[in-house]
């Protein structure tokens, strides 16, 4: 009996500690200490929504008119590290940050400045370049992404890969580690984030020339295969420190690695 109720107590006691420790998980910046450029821009990391939320808050954004010019969008890796992403993420936010913080978030040389004099004759000229490079992306919602197995550059789609000839529908489907093709989540060095979610925008490759197709499943099964391009994306809204986009176009190669021929060309 006395073995019964020990455990019982134990039992009840670990509750009200698991209980007790259970920290915030909506935080989105470490408080008590002065936080660096890299975390200003964390937030808490969001778990992967299924296929059909993510294709709700699509439906939830306003609809991109894909009659604007590809030659007006804005490359994303304009920035050194990808630091035009932190100014999307701040200007189409619907939580506004105060003049301290949006130079402690964008300006680096006023962030890293410690003599308080300095720091505030700063403010007087860091202060309107920020705000005016924030009216700027305000305004713009089409943005460019490169497409490749690799990316060089701060923010680039890694994750798409070319599957097996479908007969049926005569082209190459296009995979990746979710349920749609061109799905995915990327972050700069100071982690402000896109997710690119999913919509009616097509994730195959049409060849209907059969010995074009050969040519380009033979690379595919001997692993020399590689494709490089540019995505074209609308980006209307930020929320919880993550920019959301809908894939607009989409400018696709296909290369055989090893001779560098390309194979095919793709404007999506």
């Amino acid at each position: 009996m006395m073995t019964l109720k020990y455990v019982t107590l134990l039992v009840a006691g670990l509750v009200l500690v698991g209980c007790g420790e259970k920290k915030d998980s909506t935080s989105s910046y470490t408080t008590g200490s002065k936080p660096s450029p890299a975390s200003l821009m964390s937030s808490p990391k969001l778990a992967d929504s299924p296929a059909v939320l993510a294709g709700q808050q699509a439906q939830e954004l306003p609809k991109p008119d894909r009659n604007v010019a590809v030659a007006s969008y804005l490359d994303l890796n304009n920035q050194a590290a990808g630091m035009a992403l932190s100014y999307i993420v701040t200007a189409k936010s619907q939580t506004p940050l105060s003049a301290e913080d949006k130079l402690n978030r964008l300006s680096p040389s006023y962030y890293n400045e410690t003599d308080a004099f300095k720091k505030k004759d700063l403010a007087k000229t860091e202060g309107p370049r920020v705000d005016a490079t924030l009216e700027a992306y305000r305004k713009n919602d089409y943005y460019t992404l490169p497409v490749s197995a690799y990316s060089q550059k701060p923010l680039g789609l890694t994750n798409v890969s070319v599957s097996q000839y479908d007969f049926n529908k005569k082209s190459f489907p296009l995979t990746s580690y979710g349920q749609y093709c061109w799905g995915g989540t990327l972050r700069n060095q100071q982690g402000a984030a896109l997710k690119i979610l999913p919509s009616d925008f097509p994730c195959g490759l049409p060849i209907s020339d059969e010995m074009q197709a050969k040519l380009i499943e033979s690379a595919r099964a001997n692993n020399t295969l590689g494709l490089q391009g540019t995505l074209y994306l609308f980006v209307p809204r930020a929320e919880n420190g993550t920019a959301l986009a809908i894939v607009t176009h989409a400018h696709i190669e296909l290369v055989n690695t090893q001779t560098k021929a390309q194979l095919a060309s793709f404007d999506l």
